[in-house]
Order: structure tokens, then sequence, then C-alpha cells
């Protein structure tokens, strides 16, 4: 499986019916579509960005992307606030999929 851009990402979400890259939400995060990488473990696709308040890095925003449906679900819940960098946001991916 080739992995999508985070262009096709947004798009697929946004006709599923999904919030998770619309103006408001990414306004409320302090994030842009483009602050968004995508990491693929094996057949699964995630998303991550960080995450900011009042310019400061609050931890980082990690979501599973399905890419049948579309649907964008968040996952290594309250840990986000200890990753600090892209590098610990892939590790916490990979460890959330050992």
């Amino acid at each position: 499986m080739q992995t999508p851009t985070i262009s096709e990402i947004a798009s697929h979400n946004a006709d599923a019916g999904g919030f998770y890259f619309s103006r408001d939400t990414l306004k409320f995060f302090n994030q842009t579509e483009w602050s968004f990488q995508v990491h693929q473990v094996r057949d699964r696709i995630f998303v991550f960005a960080p995450s900011r308040w009042g310019g400061k890095l609050m931890g980082y925003s990690i979501a599973e992307y399905d890419p049948e449906t579309g649907n964008i679900r968040a996952v290594i819940g309250s840990d986000n606030a200890t990753i600090r960098t892209d590098t610990q946001a892939r590790f916490a991916i990979d460890a959330h999929c050992a």
C-alpha cells in the first residue's frame, strides 16, 4: 500500500463527514494541514503534529487514519503531552503498534 499524502487524507476525511482537519479544529490547536506528517506502520496509517496553546508546545496530536472509511481517531491519548519531538511521536506510534 502506498502511503497517502496529508492532503489526500484530509480530503478523504472531509468527504466522509469528518472534522479532524477542519479550519476550526486546526485553529483551536494552532495547527495547519501542513503541520501534520504521515507515518505508516505496516498497513496502519497515522497522522501527527505538534499542538500549541499560546505559542507554547503542549504535546502532539496523534491519530490513526482508516483508508477504507476516511475516519480519523485519536490514539495515544493522555501520553501525548510528554511527546515533544517528531521522533518521539514516531516512536510512540511504533510502540502503539507493537
